[in-house]
């Protein structure tokens, strides 16, 4: 394997690699946002499928110089990378890293860190941690040097959720922060859910086509006749495994 990226001229009279050996070879795929708004740079994190490593590193690389730099290699091994994103017009990159649970909205938390990198110098601009339970998107505001996101928190007493706080977080393109108390509204106007939900376990649920019956649960699974409620378990698998999904046929 070259260990880069190759770019290939779809009618096939081109072939230029990018940073050739620098992934390592147990590195099994990359993910990240691609190329820059202006073109110059191709961002990602490596990723390797045969340990369930979420990322292992990310790279940058230069087209104009065929140069690639490994940003946050300190991170490799403590910190997993969440999400990359490019600003809209220039060539800023944000990357978020996180410790512990990974995903879009868990219940329990997460410590997130964001990085700002100004892609000329390739060095960090501004870093932050903060702790969430989820986080808007962020909204670019390069004309006023800065950017901006929003944080949700469960404030959690005697073991129950008894309120949300939130907070807006401004990073300066110089490297100052600023964080201050929000509202609710100001966060869900910038907060996307995400796209595709994690399967739940415990309620992994299908409905049938006509919308006559609804199976639930994976070990039992119960199977409900919706307009009547009328509920009947359904006879578990005689290996004893588990439910993963629901496919039901035309004809139910």
């Amino acid at each position: 394997m070259p260990g880069g990226i190759i770019v290939e001229r779809a009618d096939g009279t081109d072939s230029r690699p990018l940073g050739k050996g620098v992934i390592p070879p147990r590195m099994t795929g990359i993910a990240g946002p691609g190329w820059s708004p202006l073109g110059r740079y191709f961002a990602v994190s490596g990723t390797n499928y045969l340990d369930h490593v979420r990322a292992q590193g990310v790279y940058l690389f230069d087209s104009q110089n065929n140069s690639t730099t490994e940003l946050l290699s300190f991170t490799r091994g403590i910190y997993e990378t969440y999400e990359l994103v490019w600003s809209p017009k220039d060539d800023w990159l944000i990357i978020i890293g996180t410790v512990g649970s990974i995903g879009r909205d868990p219940g329990d938390g997460r410590n997130l860190h964001y990085w700002l990198i100004n892609t000329d110098t390739k060095q960090i601009a501004a870093e932050i941690g903060v702790y969430a339970n989820s986080v808007s998107n962020i909204v670019w505001e390069i004309d006023q040097a800065r950017i901006r996101f929003y944080t949700r928190f469960h404030l959690v007493s005697q073991g129950k959720t008894t309120s949300d706080q939130y907070f807006e977080i401004i990073i300066m393109l110089d490297g100052r922060m600023l964080k201050k108390a929000a509202t609710r509204e100001i966060f869900y106007e910038h907060y996307t859910p995400p796209l595709v939900e994690q399967r739940n376990s415990i309620t992994d649920q299908a409905v049938s086509s006509s919308g006559n019956y609804e199976a639930e649960g994976l070990f039992p699974t119960i199977l409900t006749t919706i307009r009547t409620h009328e509920q009947v378990v359904l006879p578990d698998h005689t290996q004893g495994t588990l439910c993963r999904t629901f496919v039901w046929s035309d004809n139910e």
